[in-house]
């Protein structure tokens, strides 16, 4: 499967992932947007390291995005969130907007709300579902 061939993600971002040198998806990234990833349907990837699970989660969130959503990608280290929001940012020039919270409960709801793709660490989303963060979500 070639990364235009993935439904629902913006011709931009296929076009992208072309000159990143992606021209086929791995068989465990195919799996998954045969499986609906890019249309919004839940899927595990329980594949080894370095086999894309990286790339399937850009599917859906990027595939979300573009569909009105947001995206949360939680990591449970802070410096790997700081490590994807630097990668996720390549997507920005596209127009999503790339975000990063870690720590204790101190972002603005509001701050979160307004970005389209959030990393955030285990322990900051389970700050903001305790404390009942809110914000708006357009």
């Amino acid at each position: 499967m070639r990364p235009e061939e993935v439904p629902e993600l913006p011709a931009d971002v296929a076009a992208h992932l072309r000159e990143e040198g992606i021209e086929e998806l791995y068989p465990p990234q195919a799996a998954a947007v045969d499986a609906g990833v890019s249309r919004g349907e839940s899927v595990v990837a329980s594949v080894p390291t370095a086999s894309g699970k990286t790339l399937v989660a850009e599917l859906a969130m990027l595939s979300s995005v573009a569909r009105g959503g947001k995206a949360l990608y939680i990591v449970p280290l802070r410096a790997l969130a700081s490590e994807k929001k630097t990668e996720f940012e390549r997507w920005e020039e596209y127009g999503f907007d790339v975000g990063v919270s870690t720590g204790n409960y101190e972002s603005d709801g509001e701050w979160l709300a307004s970005r389209d793709i959030i990393v955030a660490t285990s322990e900051k989303v389970d700050s903001l579902v305790r404390n009942g963060a809110r914000g708006s979500t357009s």
